[in-house]
């Protein structure tokens, strides 16, 4: 039969099927006296599989020398394509959740989680004396607002932030952290040793803000994103560089901890 009908068959285009030669992944078949292809039933078989695999995610270019009737698709190659599509579930997933956030009027940071975080500025602002952990506070969520815009956060970021902004004691070790990590900015970077115990007493007030404190348990709500972040993107002076790099490392232990099978 002709090109043409071996595609019909098949599904899919001549174009396609010239595609599948010109890469090698499909041999050719035998030629008429003319130099024309001449497909049997057997091309057809092959060219049908072939589309039923690529179909399925599997590009064509993985199952160069595997294609034949008999064979079966090598288990790594099915695995790489499961994985593409559970990355593409996962990406799919995100971005209808974005898009009904967009629906619902509540794209990035939804109204009420807003006016949470606005109630806790005024319950921060009543016990600032000079503004400076308003203003660190301020930083914080400004990250929340780059986490929202940049598709990272989640609804589970939402629900919790719902829970804990709302908490008393957590309110209150967010507090604590805060004064401390202002406290900080007096110390010379060198400080932050074990020698120093008015900075370890810091840091380790910065722990339990960071371990218990309203932001507690977000970075586990989050996606995976693009957004180029480091610890030197956050603004820091005198003992705050090495007590942040100690709470990055602290956290990232307490990370793997909870994901520990």
């Amino acid at each position: 039969m002709k090109i043409s009908d071996a595609a019909a068959a098949a599904g899919c285009s001549p174009r396609m099927v010239r595609y599948y030669h010109r890469t090698g992944v499909l041999p050719e078949p035998q030629r008429t006296s003319g130099g024309y292809r001449d497909y049997q039933l057997s091309d057809v078989a092959l060219l049908l599989k072939l589309r039923t695999l690529t179909d399925a995610g599997i590009p064509a270019a993985g199952l160069h020398g595997v294609l034949s009737k008999d064979s079966a698709v090598p288990p790594d190659i099915v695995q790489d394509a499961l994985d593409n599509v559970d990355e593409e579930i996962t990406r799919l997933r995100h971005q209808r959740a974005r898009l009904a956030a967009m629906q619902g009027g509540s794209f990035g940071i939804p109204t009420d989680v807003r006016g949470l975080i606005d109630d806790l500025r005024q319950w921060v602002a009543g016990r600032d004396d000079d503004g400076t952990l308003a203003d660190l506070l301020n930083r914080d969520f400004q990250g929340l607002q780059l986490m929202a815009d940049a598709g990272v956060a989640t609804p589970e970021t939402w629900d919790l932030l719902r829970r804990t902004l709302v908490d008393e004691r957590r309110r209150h070790v967010t507090l604590e952290g805060l004064s401390a990590w202002s406290a900080l900015a007096d110390y010379p970077g060198s400080s932050a040793t074990s020698y120093s115990p008015k900075v370890a007493r810091l840091q380790e007030v910065m722990i339990h803000s960071v371990d218990d404190g309203v932001l507690a348990g977000l970075p586990d709500t989050l996606v995976d994103g693009d957004l180029p972040l480091t610890t030197t993107d956050i603004p820091t002076t005198g003992a705050q560089t090495p007590v942040l790099a100690s709470l990055v490392q602290h956290m990232e232990t307490a990370r793997k901890t909870r994901w520990a099978p």
